[in-house]
């Protein structure tokens, strides 16, 4: 891909080790390094960027860091970094990670913590400290860690890495602070990307900011120090003045992707992320429950297989009766049993005996083998009087074992998961009568236009068929959410807001409008509620999509705002709305897979935004091109029917040629 404008050179590695921890300690002062010794972080997951921002909190002098993870191998490898004083953590194979600022200071006290944080033990296991660093993956954790640090009154910064860059969003705890701060949307746009770094960054950021020490200029400072240009800006809330800074970080292509003013895609997702309260649950029948996310992990009531059984049709026999076995060589049995499926029977086998079996029926206790048909001479015919046993089983061979699969007391499904088919299936295996699930979001969709037709309707001059409504409603469906109303309104606020109060009385969470926010003389969504505080109207920098509403009405239904061209309504949807959707379902992963594929043609790119272009994809050859010839436009809907797929490019990608490697999130 061709940069909009050459990348910053990185500065030499030499010159990182010697400048970066260096800079942050000089910036802070005397005073400022006393309060970082004095300051107990918590940081849940020792994974992910959670390593080299723990290794970027100890080199700055922190006094205390607890880290808190069920894993024990990111534990044990976490502590042997710290013990060996490594340099390199070799997250995401990067050549720079951490070995700017991986002298640890002597005053630090790493303590390791197993455990599975959830609703039940967070605030106990985060209490005593000052700042709470949330690097999980789960959505779970984060909604428990997030309710334990409001809870304690103490701020909570979340990271996360997003396939080729990390996002660190900050929370202030106190209610007076009011929305989230973006702290930094942070990455790399050299030949390699580097999310280490940016954590790095953005916890320093975070941290320093909040003992109230460092100036702003030193975290740009770090930025630089580490090595990597950066695209971005990094919004700071001064803790002791109270005061909000944005600072344009280092990079030369930083001022094109900031052009007009415009909200990123991080932000924009986060304040929409920040208002959502996530459904409270209900028990229902397994059955009954399937495509909801469920609230508390189902437990297997008892093990699978629930007993010793075959793997195969045969004969279930004593091993060391047939040891001799062997080509020219056949065992004779008495067979003194039939055991068919179903049956409860355990006969008992004395030397020479063998019982005919078939698959899934028990296994005598006394037989520690199963020999299949296919070994021996007469097979299923005549097979209950003698058996003849060609080849020697080993013991166990073909017996598939008690609780092999799960044992009672197992989580089968965890909390946070979708119940799709196969988690039915294995929740009705391990005797799970039950489960609690959130309610299925009720979401109403009104697509507004004087200009839009049922479908179906005779097409004339100026009046367009409204695709918009059924493309949501098989949306809303497929994030397995209810849709409650569905409807058209002309471009009249007044109608906006009698259809706000019909979606609100049909019990809508979410209600999703399509049309009526831009900045035109018809703007009816716009209209019904600018000015109102309820609903924001902004510009994110995407293509399609720039035009975004947002806001919650009543109590606390969400009301989103998208364009009314459909291929922006089907990316607005993916990259807010679903999102949305999965969160308040409790969803763990609230994000479509995105895999990297390579370009088989060559396209442009919007200046200075993230650009999300229809696209086909062919995961044999790992290959994707647009899904339609025309460009990219927003109003051909027409190739949304060949898409699977969205390419995602950079805002600071000019164009995209043929062979370049391509970030795809894919939706089909």
């Amino acid at each position: 891909m061709r940069p909009l404008v050459d990348p910053v050179p990185e500065l030499d590695p030499d010159e990182r080790r010697r400048t970066a921890r260096h800079t942050v300690l000089k910036g802070i002062g005397d005073e400022g390094q006393r309060r970082l010794a004095n300051t107990r972080v918590a940081v849940v997951g020792a994974g992910g960027i959670g390593s080299p921002a723990i290794l970027a909190l100890a080199a700055a002098g922190i006094g205390a860091i607890t880290v808190i993870d069920d894993d024990t191998v990111e534990l044990h490898n976490l502590q042997r970094q710290i013990a060996h004083r490594i340099e390199d953590i070799g997250v995401h194979k990067t050549e720079s990670t951490v070995r700017a600022v991986a002298a640890l200071s002597p005053v630090t006290v790493v303590t390791p913590v197993t455990a599975r944080l959830d609703d039940t033990n967070a605030q106990e296991l985060l209490a005593g400290a000052d700042i709470v660093i949330d690097t999980s993956d789960s959505f779970a954790t984060r909604r428990a860690v997030a309710a334990a640090a409001e809870a304690l009154g103490v701020p909570l910064v979340w990271g996360a890495v997003r396939e080729w860059h990390a996002q660190i969003t900050v929370f202030w705890s106190r209610p007076t602070e009011g929305d989230p701060v973006v702290l930094n949307d942070l990455f790399a746009v050299g030949t390699e990307g580097d999310p280490p770094t940016c954590a790095q960054v953005g916890v320093l950021g975070a941290l320093c900011v909040q003992v109230g020490g460092i100036l702003a200029t030193e975290v740009v400072k770090l930025a630089i120090g580490v090595g990597q240009p950066l695209l971005g800006r990094m919004l700071v809330l001064d803790a002791l003045s109270s005061r909000q800074h944005e600072l344009p970080l280092r990079s030369a292509a930083s001022a094109a992707a900031r052009m007009s003013g415009l909200r990123t895609v991080e932000e924009q997702l986060a304040r929409v992320l920040a208002a959502v309260r996530p459904i409270a649950g209900e028990t229902l029948p397994v059955g009954d429950a399937a495509g909801r996310t469920l609230t508390a992990p189902a437990v297997a009531a008892h093990d699978i297989p629930l007993f010793d059984n075959s793997a195969m049709d045969g004969f279930a026999v004593r091993a060391a009766d047939v040891v001799a076995a062997g080509p020219g060589h056949p065992v004779s049995l008495r067979v003194v049993a039939d055991l068919p499926a179903g049956v409860a029977s355990d006969p008992p086998l004395a030397a020479g005996e063998a019982a005919r079996i078939m698959t899934g029926s028990p296994t005598p206790t006394a037989a520690d083998a199963v020999v299949p048909f296919e070994s021996t001479a007469g097979g299923l015919a005549d097979s209950l009087g003698t058996v003849e046993v060609l080849e020697a089983p080993t013991p166990g061979a073909f017996i598939r074992r008690r609780g092999a699969d799960l044992r009672a007391g197992d989580v089968v499904v965890d909390a946070g998961e979708r119940l799709g088919p196969f988690q039915v299936a294995a929740a009705v295996a391990a005797g799970i009568d039950e489960v609690t699930v959130t309610r299925a979001p009720r979401v109403a969709v009104v697509s507004t236009g004087s200009e839009l037709l049922a479908p179906g309707e005779p097409v004339r001059r100026g009046l367009i068929p409204d695709s918009n409504g059924p493309l949501l409603a098989q949306l809303v469906v497929d994030a397995d959410a209810e849709l409650v109303l569905s409807a058209r309104v002309s471009d009249d606020g007044a109608e906006v807001a009698q259809v706000t109060a019909d979606a609100r009385a049909a019990g809508a969470d979410v209600i999703v409008f399509t049309g009526g926010v831009s900045a035109g003389a018809y703007e009816p969504v716009r209209a019904a509620f600018d000015g109102h505080g309820e609903v924001e109207f902004t510009r994110v920098s995407m293509q399609p999509g720039k035009p975004q509403a947002f806001g919650t009405v009543g109590d606390g239904c969400l009301v989103f705002g998208l364009p009314g061209n459909p291929v922006s309504v089907a990316v607005s949807f993916e990259v807010f709305v679903r999102p949305a959707l999965l969160a308040l379902q409790g969803r763990s992963v609230i994000q479509r897979p995105r895999i990297t594929l390579t370009a088989t043609e060559s396209w442009t790119t919007p200046p200075g935004r993230r650009q999300y272009l229809p696209a086909v994809v062919d995961l044999a050859v790992r290959t994707v091109r647009p899904a339609t010839a025309g460009g990219s436009g927003s109003h051909l809907a027409g190739g949304l029917a060949r898409a699977s797929a969205f390419a995602i490019v950079p805002a600071e990608v000019a164009s995209v040629a043929a062979g370049d490697e391509v970030d795809v999130m894919l939706v089909g």
